[in-house]
């Protein structure tokens, strides 16, 4: 099985990696665990059967069971669908018959396999964003997500958010330092509520995925925000 780290993004994030696992076990998809002994690569296979944030557990199902594991040695967690992939290196810290709990991941690298790959932002390095409803004069501020060349997130307030809705266009007149001549226009394809991490403190904010009315090459922003 052959990874290359470079493609993957690492997040640390709880709250995310809690949603990515939790998804991979409703839909009860296959997941492959290997664990290296004496130079021999061990493979293992199951189901996610339940994800205990609040305990630092994961709890695999095993459907092929390995001829050796160690309780001494790290093992690794692998994920591959159409959509999404991801790795991540534990310990084992219980094992039976029929299940093998884990330590839940402090990090996960990622991979998501997209047409138009996204440019993430993390606090503090996260560029304001000024914007406002087509209709409307009244200019709302929100921090960048992520940009890709169709679309944005951003995160917005609770005060702010009341005047949002799904599919209102949108203007989009500075990102960080850079400032358009043209407004881009977007339209709102969801809302949702997510708790971050800002300056050190958990925050709820509410995160608002944007689809540009004409796709724009996003590295160009990059470079100036």
């Amino acid at each position: 099985m052959q990874i290359n780290n470079d493609q993957f993004r690492i997040s640390s994030n709880k709250e995310e990696i809690f949603s990515i696992l939790e998804e991979v076990k409703k839909m009860a998809f296959e997941i492959t665990l290997w664990q290296t002994i004496r130079e021999v690569k061990n493979i293992i296979k199951g189901k996610i059967n339940n994800v205990d944030i609040n305990n630092d557990n994961l709890s695999i199902f095993l459907t092929i069971k390995p001829n050796v594991i160690s309780l001494n040695e790290p093992i690794l967690l692998y994920y591959k669908s159409q959509k999404q992939s991801f790795l991540y290196k534990t310990i084992i810290k219980r094992l039976n018959e029929t299940y093998l709990i884990i330590k839940f991941p402090l990090e996960l690298r990622i991979f998501e396999n997209r047409e138009h790959p996204r440019h993430l932002f993390k606090d503090p390095n996260n560029p304001v964003v000024l914007f406002k409803d087509k209709k409307s004069t009244k200019y709302l501020n929100a921090l960048l997500g992520d940009i890709s060349d169709v679309g944005v997130s951003l995160l917005v307030t609770k005060k702010d958010c009341v005047h949002l809705q799904t599919l209102m266009m949108i203007d989009i007149t500075d990102i960080g330092k850079k400032k358009f001549e043209a407004p881009l226009e977007l339209q709102i394809l969801y809302i949702k509520s997510v708790n971050i991490t800002l300056e050190g403190f958990k925050r709820q904010r509410y995160r608002v995925g944007l689809k540009f009315k004409n796709k724009i090459n996003s590295c160009d922003i990059i470079h100036d925000i």
